[in-house]
């Protein structure tokens, strides 16, 4: 997939010193979905008759996954970070979720805020119950302000750009590269995800093939 990517949906943070939210990817407009010209599971049931060779076949799924990953570029850059920044500009920074107190010996230990209730009723764990309260009320601040905008709608529209893209890759990996050119532009594609692994095989078929 483009740049992942991954993906880090907004959420409350768990950890302490946490941004509010996370604009690595990600996630109700319906601009971006037209810019998916083909479906990404289209090639498979539909394309018979509109290729007659390897190359063509390679031209049509490599148009394929350029489509689907223009549109989650697109939506990316026009709605997702957008809404990040507008959430962020809602919520705030997130509070530390995590406190550490020092006792009378001089030992340290880190409480989380998600533990205070289980915590003893004494004076020594009140940072611990303080810094909870004021997590608490960031995580409302950050729940309204999801239904605010609109969140779940955005997260669920680059969710599914990001899958036709994952399926448009799946498939274009799986043709066999017709000549150099095109054996470089998958090349280029595998070196983007973290295991190449994946694409090892494919990557020798075709080598092994095209050198024959």
């Amino acid at each position: 997939m483009a740049s992942a990517a991954t993906s880090a949906p907004a959420c409350a943070s768990s950890s302490g010193n946490a941004s509010s939210f996370s604009a690595s990817r990600r996630h109700v407009l319906g601009f971006a979905a037209a810019a998916v010209a083909v479906p990404a599971a289209i090639f498979p049931s539909q394309a018979k008759g509109l290729v007659t060779s390897q190359s063509d076949r390679w031209t049509f799924v490599k148009a394929q996954f350029e489509a689907a990953r223009a549109a989650v570029e697109a939506f990316e850059d026009g709605i997702y970070r957008p809404s990040v920044e507008r959430l962020n500009k809602m919520t705030g920074p997130a509070p530390e979720s995590r406190v550490t107190l020092t006792d009378k010996s001089g030992t340290a230990r880190t409480y989380s805020v998600y533990d205070a209730d289980e915590l003893p009723d004494w004076r020594f764990y009140d940072p611990v119950r303080i810094a909870a309260v004021s997590h608490a009320e960031w995580v409302e601040r950050v729940r309204a302000a999801e239904v605010k905008i609109g969140w779940d709608a955005i997260e669920d529209r680059m969710r599914l750009l990001d899958s036709a893209e994952g399926e448009a890759r799946q498939h274009l990996m799986a043709v066999p590269a017709p000549d150099a050119a095109a054996l470089v532009f998958k090349l280029r594609l595998a070196l983007e995800g973290e295991n190449m692994d994946d694409d090892r095989e494919v990557l020798t078929r075709d080598a092994t093939s095209l050198s024959a």
